[in-house]
Formats: structure tokens, C-alpha cells, sequence
């Protein structure tokens, strides 16, 4: 499949392109994989939806898609166990407008029952500051090649999408930290119900830079980023401000009370 809106120019446009009915009846576990491309813009908008009554309603499947940059063809795969033992239909939906006309390129759409059989991706873990470097020094709507595993805090949440299993939301090296120290994790995918403010999580998935709606940069990490949970023990700073006192202390944020000094997770200092 191959779809562009630009006819001279930039033109606004949708076009869906269905798939005939596909048998899961029989499969306890599914994963789809898209081998595709997109160049001369970002992939913003464009969406692989799925149907599991013929075409009525339609759901968005969170999945990777390509920085926007280039004609190199790329894996990218999503987990829907949750269509598996239904008869689904596949839609792959291309939208443009007079300002993001991506050309996208689909070379196949594989689904296993079960697992890929494609080896795991190692992901090389780097600390927020390295990961914020980075994006920092990347174009617009470009992402990494390799994969990335990044720690942090999760600092405003939105909320969880029961409808598309995914999250959005910011996470820096500590709490409360500010933007520009801090990710865009733009629909990522934890376990439901998702993320909230104080939260320690790792994230793993493509570091890059997102041009928003309004053409301002957004540094993170790609849509479709996997997001673990480590902890959810983080000192609610309403509580703090009540029975201790907070100070920095060589860069940190400390909290003191009674003699003992914990740190923004609620780790005890040394």
C-alpha cells in the first residue's frame, strides 16, 4: 500500500483501506507487525485501526511508526491479545492536511498467533539527563534507531485510555521536575489503569522529538513506548509540606522528618 495527499501540494485527505475478515477464532494470543515507511512528514496521523463487528466501530491499535524521514522500511509490532478467539477487520487510515502530508508505505501486515518470531530488542539504558541530550539535538519529528530504557518520576499524568490502552504523560529524574527536564511519554503503553503523578517507571522505546498540532518541538519518547511500573511510593508533596521539611542537597530534593532524610521516591538517604 502507498498513500500521499500531495498532488503539486500539500492536500487535506483521509483514506482507509480495509481488510477482508480475519479468522482469530482459534488463536488464545495475537501480535500484528507492520513493515512500512513514511517520508515527507510525520506520522502523526496516520492510525492502523481494528473492527471486531464488521466494520461498526473501530479502535485505534497503539504501534510504532517511523520518524516521518526517510524511505527505510521498518518492523513495527503491537500485542492484541484481546482480538484473539474473534473475527476482526484491519483498516490502515491515512490523513493529511495542507500543513503534514506524509507519503506512508506498507509493504506487509503479518499477524502470529502468539509472540513474533522476531528476537526481543535489547534496549540500552541511559539516565534522563543523556536521554533529554539527545532529543535535544535531534530535528523535528525524527526518532532514534535504537531503542532506549530511561527511569524516572513520573511528573502530570492524563488519563488512562480504557478504549486504546494507552497514557500520556511527562516523567523526570525527580519529582516535580520542570519542563525542559523532563519527557513527553506521547501514548505510551502501561498496564491498565495506567500512571500517576509520583509514580517511578521505566520507559523503553524510541527517543525523538514529536511536532505537535501547533508546530512546537515536544522531546520523549515515541508513541507505543512500553511502561513499566517500579514503584508507586512516591511522598505526596501535599502530606510533606505538613509534617516535614524540604531542602536541595548537592542538586537533590531531601525531605527531613523526624532526623531522617528521604529522598523524592521516599528512599531513606544515607
Amino acid at each position: 500500500m502507498k498513500a500521499s495527499a500531495y498532488v503539486g501540494s500539500a492536500k487535506a485527505a483521509e483514506s482507509w483501506l480495509i481488510s477482508p475478515e480475519i479468522d482469530l477464532t482459534a488463536a488464545k494470543k495475537a501480535t500484528i507487525k507492520l513493515n512500512q515507511a513514511v517520508n515527507k512528514g510525520a506520522a502523526t496521523n496516520l492510525k492502523l485501526k481494528v473492527s471486531a463487528d464488521k466494520g461498526a466501530t473501530w479502535k485505534d491499535i497503539t504501534i510504532g511508526m517511523p520518524a516521518g524521514t526517510s524511505w527505510t522500511f521498518q518492523d513495527d509490532e503491537a500485542v492484541i491479545d484481546e482480538y484473539a478467539g474473534k473475527n476482526i477487520q484491519l483498516a490502515l487510515v491515512y490523513v493529511s492536511t495542507t500543513s503534514v502530508c506524509p507519503t506512508w508505505e506498507v509493504k506487509s501486515v503479518t499477524i502470529y498467533e502468539g509472540e513474533s518470531d522476531n528476537p526481543a530488542i535489547e534496549a540500552e539504558e541511559i539516565s534522563m539527563a543523556d536521554a533529554i541530550t539527545l532529543c535535544e539535538g535531534m530535528a523535528d519529528s525524527t526518532y532514534s534507531e535504537k531503542t532506549y530504557r530511561v527511569e524516572g518520576i513520573v511528573t502530570l499524568a492524563y488519563e488512562y485510555s480504557d478504549q486504546h490502552k494507552n497514557q500520556s504523560f511527562y516523567f523526570g529524574a525527580e519529582a516535580g521536575a520542570q519542563k525542559g527536564s523532563t519527557l513527553e511519554v506521547f501514548r505510551g503503553v502501561p498496564a491498565a489503569p495506567g500512571v500517576a503523578e509520583g509514580d517511578k517507571i521505566a520507559v523503553t522505546g524510541k527517543l525523538g522529538v514529536r511536532t505537535t498540532s501547533k508546530g512546537d518541538r515536544s522531546i520523549g519518547f515515541q508513541a507505543g513506548a512500553t511502561v513499566e511500573k517500579i514503584n508507586n511510593t512516591a511522598i505526596n508533596n501535599t502530606t510533606v509540606a505538613e509534617k516535614a521539611v524540604k531542602m536541595i542537597e548537592n542538586g537533590q530534593l531531601v525531605i527531613v522528618r523526624n532526623g531522617v532524610k528521604y529522598n523524592a521516591v521516599g528512599a531513606v538517604v544515607e
